[in-house]
């Protein structure tokens, strides 16, 4: 779907489609908005529907970080996983207690890059699997794709809806419930699409001990 499907959907909707009570320019930026909120209500709840990788990303002796800037469209980070051989493997994420004296290689979040402790053991090759949120606003027309699954996509139709009902004095209670029903709705459908799957019969408890 394109933002001028939205558009269109949501002047049908709400009986605006025969007039010019509002312009598509007026619609649009509304609809971008709320389709930001929307990416970043996937990145949280779904963020399996919004992965991205990048790999062979180089730490250079005497460097310890890694750029966010160089993550298309970054909203979250799903794991930092260090090159050894021909594979990459996670490495741990760190909470902050020991920031000052780490025991062994991890990652934590800074505003504009990713901080890996201790210094001495960051250089190396890395990928990063992170969750990617939507375009800047500026690069979305109605010629742009909405990146969305279609529970959210009719979400975005009635948050669109809402607007133009309150900019013409009108209820919004019904687009408000609705997209609120399919947002619930949403969070169930999706986060549930792997089936079922056999898991092992061992489990572990303690170190070293395997029980049944």
């Amino acid at each position: 779907m394109l933002f001028s499907d939205a558009i269109t959907r949501v002047r049908g909707e709400t009986f605006h489609d025969a007039d010019t009570q509002f312009e598509d320019t007026q619609l649009l930026p509304v609809l971008v908005a709320e389709y930001r909120r929307l990416c970043r209500w996937l990145c949280t709840f779904v963020p399996s529907l919004r992965e991205a990788v990048q790999t062979a990303i180089v730490v250079a002796e005497g460097a310890n970080t890694i750029a966010k800037s160089g993550l298309t469209n970054f909203d979250r980070i799903l794991r930092v996983e260090r090159l050894e051989g021909s594979t990459y493997y996670p490495i741990g994420f760190d909470d902050g207690i020991r920031s000052s004296n780490p025991c062994r290689l991890s990652w934590r979040e800074q505003p504009a890059q990713l901080l890996l402790s201790p210094a001495t053991l960051a250089p190396g090759t890395y990928q990063v699997v992170f969750a990617y949120g939507a375009p800047v606003p500026a690069t979305l027309t109605t010629s742009s794709e909405v990146d969305l699954p279609d529970e959210l996509f009719e979400v975005l139709i009635e948050r669109g809806c809402g607007w133009a009902r309150q900019r013409h004095d009108e209820s919004v209670a019904y687009h408000a419930k609705r997209a609120e029903d399919l947002l619930t709705e949403a969070q169930i459908t999706l986060r549930k699409r792997h089936g079922q799957h056999g898991k092992s019969g061992l489990r572990r408890e303690g170190v070293g001990a395997w029980r049944r």
